[in-house]
């Protein structure tokens, strides 16, 4: 039985009521008291949840990380001494042929895009990544082009609609997004449009630092998921 992938959705009180529910808590407990672990590719998984966080310091060291463990609790077994939760994205490779196929010294999947900008002199202009799965490549192009190529703040090329295009020949694309112009670009190229709404938790959340020329530093938290930037 081929596992089902599970969707994101945005925040709702139709989703909080669920996952605050008695009866589905209940059911999770149960779970755990069986002891067992769920097999790959049972449909048992429940979506996980992606970390990301960039940090600098006032020497130049930069840093973007990207953290996941895939599904819901990961392997569902933790590090005795440390207590962090094992990863099990090798539910995720293919069996059958494939270029990421499970085998001896077989490429890495994932869609993790930790970030870092140089400009020509080699020092850091922005530290980027995010969470989102497959959303996290086209909200970085998304937040980068925003700030190199048309002179945003980082605040604003966070909060700026986004469009992302899925596999299935259809673009997600948030309110006020598209202009008729790409809504044009879009149809030529195939692709069919799927309205989400302004800030859709759909579309994943960007972290950033921005590196000014006069040694100024600013974070920036994407206002689609929880996050806030930090100082010391």
């Amino acid at each position: 039985m081929r596992r089902r992938p599970v969707r994101p959705r945005d925040w709702d009180e139709e989703l909080a009521t669920e996952l605050l529910d008695d009866g589905r808590a209940d059911a999770l407990a149960a779970g755990l008291q069986e002891g067992s672990l769920a097999a790959a590719g049972t449909g048992r998984e429940e979506a996980g949840d992606t970390t990301h966080l960039c940090a600098a310091d006032e020497h130049g060291n930069v840093v973007s990380l990207t953290q996941s463990i895939q599904s819901l609790f990961g392997a569902k077994v933790a590090n005795d001494r440390y207590g962090f939760l094992y990863n099990n994205y090798l539910l995720t490779c293919p069996r059958r042929r494939h270029r990421y196929r499970l085998r001896s010294r077989g490429l890495a999947r994932s869609n993790a895009v930790p970030t870092i900008v140089l400009d020509r002199a080699g020092e850091p202009v922005l530290a980027v990544g995010a969470a989102g799965s497959r959303r996290i490549v086209s909200a970085l192009v998304h937040v980068i082009s925003g700030v190199l190529d048309r002179g945003m703040g980082l605040g604003e090329a966070l909060a700026v609609p986004r469009i992302h295009a899925r596999l299935s020949r259809a673009a997600w694309v948030e309110r006020d997004a598209p202009t008729e112009a790409i809504e044009r670009e879009l149809a030529h190229v195939g692709l069919r449009l799927e309205p989400k709404a302004r800030h859709s938790f759909c579309m994943g959340a960007v972290q950033a630092v921005g590196f000014g020329q006069d040694g100024t530093m600013v974070g920036a938290c994407d206002p689609r998921r929880e996050g806030a930037p930090r100082g010391l």
